[in-house]
C-alpha cells in the first residue's frame, strides 16, 4: 500500500512576523511516529512433500491476515528449486528433523504444540501463535525501501533505517531475492497447475549479512541511509520478484540470534514507513 506523506516546517520572518511554511514532500526523510514489529517467516519446503502444499498455504495466508507485517521466503530441500543456501541456513537455525518447517524472527518456539519449545524450526500448527505474540511489540527499529532501476539490468536499493537507541550487538543486514508463483514440475499432490509463493531465489547480500553499527543514541530519532549498489538482476523474473530486507543480532549460539525487524519492496517500488 502507497502511503503518502507531508510535513510542514514553520519559520518566522524578521520583518512582518509572518510565518513562512516549507513543505517537506519526501515522506522518507520524515522519521516515523512508531516502529511496528514485523516477522520475517523462513519457511522448508519440497516438492516431494504433499504437505508442503498446504504449509505454502498457510504461510500465505499469514501475509493476507497481517498485510505488510509478514514477509515469507520459501528455502526448498532436495529439489530443483533448491540452492546452496538451504542447507546452510538449516545448519545456521540450529538444524531439524522433518518438514515443513518455519523459522519465526529467528525465534525460539514458546509455549507450543508437538513439543518444539526452544526450537527455531517450528511446524506449521505454531506459526499462527509465533506471529501474534510478535506483531503486538514494539520493534527496536524500522525500515523504509526504495528500489531503483538504473538499467535493463543493473539498480540499487536504498534503505533507510529509522533507529533511536543504541545498539552493542553485532548487527547484521540481509536481503533475500524472493519470486512469486514460481510454476511446479515435481509437486507431489499437486492438481492443475500449481504454482510455488514465495520462492527464495539467492541472497543479494553475504549470507550471514552485510554488517551495520548503530552504536550512537538519538533521543529524538536519527535516520541512517545503506545503498546496495550495482545489483544484477537479470537472473530474475522482475515482474514477480519481491525484495526481503531483515536486520537481526548475530550470536555465536544459535538460540541468541533473532530478526529485529523486516521489510519488502516490489522490483522499481518503495516502501514508505510503516504507520
Amino acid at each position: 500500500m502507497a502511503l503518502h506523506f507531508c510535513s510542514c516546517l514553520f519559520v518566522v520572518s524578521c520583518s512582518d512576523r509572518q510565518p513562512v511554511i516549507v513543505v517537506q514532500e519526501d515522506p522518507l526523510k520524515i522519521h516515523p511516529v512508531r516502529y511496528r514489529q514485523n516477522v520475517l517467516v523462513e519457511g522448508l519446503q519440497a516438492e516431494w512433500l504433499e504437505s508442503s502444499i498446504q504449509a505454502a498455504a498457510d504461510a500465505e495466508k499469514l501475509r493476507q491476515q497481517y498485510p505488510g507485517r509478514v514477509s515469507v521466503a520459501q528455502f526448498h530441500v532436495q529439489d530443483w528449486l533448491e540452492t546452496p543456501l538451504s542447507e546452510q541456513l538449516i545448519s545456521f537455525l540450529g538444524g531439524t528433523i522433518g518438514y515443513p518447517k518455519a523459522a519465526l524472527n529467528r525465534l525460539p518456539g514458546e509455549q507450543t504444540e508437538l513439543q518444539e519449545d526452544g526450537f527455531i524450526w517450528l511446524s506449521p500448527l505454531n506459526w499462527q501463535a509465533a506471529v501474534q505474540r510478535q506483531v503486538i511489540h514494539e520493534a527496536p527499529l524500522a525500515m523504509a525501501l526504495e528500489h531503483q532501476v538504473l538499467s535493463n539490468n543493473s539498480s540499487q536499493l536504498i534503505i533507510h533505517i529509522a533507529h533511536k537507541q543504541a545498539f552493542n550487538e553485532n548487527l547484521r543486514l540481509v536481503v533475500y531475492a524472493v519470486e512469486d508463483s514460481v510454476k511446479n514440475i515435481f509437486q507431489q499432490g499437486a492438481t492443475g497447475s500449481y504454482f510455488h509463493p514465495s520462492v527464495f531465489k539467492n541472497c543479494l547480500t553475504a549470507f550471514e549479512g552485510d554488517t551495520i553499527q548503530l552504536h550512537e543514541e538519538f533521543p529524538e530519532g536519527n535516520i541512517r541511509i545503506k545503498t546496495l549498489e550495482n545489483l544484477d538482476l537479470s537472473q530474475f523474473n522482475k515482474s514477480l520478484l519481491r525484495l526481503i530486507v531483515f536486520i537481526y543480532s548475530e550470536d555465536a549460539s544459535y538460540k541468541k540470534r533473532k530478526v529485529l525487524n523486516v521489510q519488502e519492496v516490489r522490483f522499481g517500488g518503495i516502501r514508505y514507513w510503516d504507520i
